[in-house]
């Protein structure tokens, strides 16, 4: 069920404030950590990935921000990068785009479209990397937190993904599939991987961190 207005009003004033402190965070810390082989740019489901322990002994930096949509990045892609210029730079964004920004599938993609072409002029040499939307659990399940799920389905994230996969191989962006592995038999988000019906825990980051390292 997606939310209403007060419901996402209420949603957008907790992520403005959460999301204001982790890039005050990332603007200190951009002044010592200036240099990264391997970055990982995006939403929640980045920040909520401990990258140090996914990927020890790689130089390796995470500047998730959660509840980032399409237009947070762009808007404030220098305060949360620094000075840094990765070789390579995964990305997960636009499942926040549908509910935050209302946007439609087809919208989704040409907004992660056009982030990536920023990031292109900012990083021509760069290897870019695009993380793709991952799965929900059904409304109804003891685990749905609609504050969090906020209406999001499948079928909208595998739209996005389609869409995506076709359209970042134009501008040389590889597609990785990170649905797949993490949906169970009837097609949803495994029930073990997550907390509340859309973020991953241990379990599901394990997942997720092993479909990256056929890249790093």
């Amino acid at each position: 069920m997606k939310l209403n207005d007060q419901e996402l009003h209420g949603l957008k004033d907790m992520i403005v404030k959460t999301s204001s402190k982790v890039i005050d965070k990332y603007k200190e810390l951009n002044k010592v950590e200036t240099q990264a082989d391997i970055l990982f740019l995006g939403d929640s489901m980045i920040e909520y990935l401990d990258v140090k322990t996914a990927f020890p002994n790689l130089n390796v930096l995470n500047r998730g921000v959660a509840g980032a949509t399409t237009e947070f990045i762009l808007d404030n892609l220098s305060a949360i990068v620094g000075s840094i210029v990765p070789n390579k730079l995964f990305i997960s964004i636009g499942s926040n785009d549908l509910v935050l920004l209302r946007s439609t599938p087809n919208e989704v993609i040409e907004n992660v479209t056009n982030v990536f072409k920023s990031l292109q002029q900012k990083f021509p040499y760069t290897n870019l990397y695009y993380l793709s939307t991952t799965p929900v659990l059904k409304e109804g399940h003891k685990l749905y937190k609609k504050i969090y799920v906020a209406g999001r389905t499948n079928e909208e994230n595998q739209l996005i993904n389609k869409g995506l996969q076709n359209a970042l191989e134009v501008i040389n962006v590889t597609f990785i599939n990170q649905y797949d592995a993490l949906v169970d038999l009837e097609g949803y988000l495994t029930e073990s991987y997550t907390p509340d019906g859309i973020h991953l825990n241990k379990e599901g980051y394990k997942i997720y961190s092993k479909e990256i390292e056929k890249y790093i």
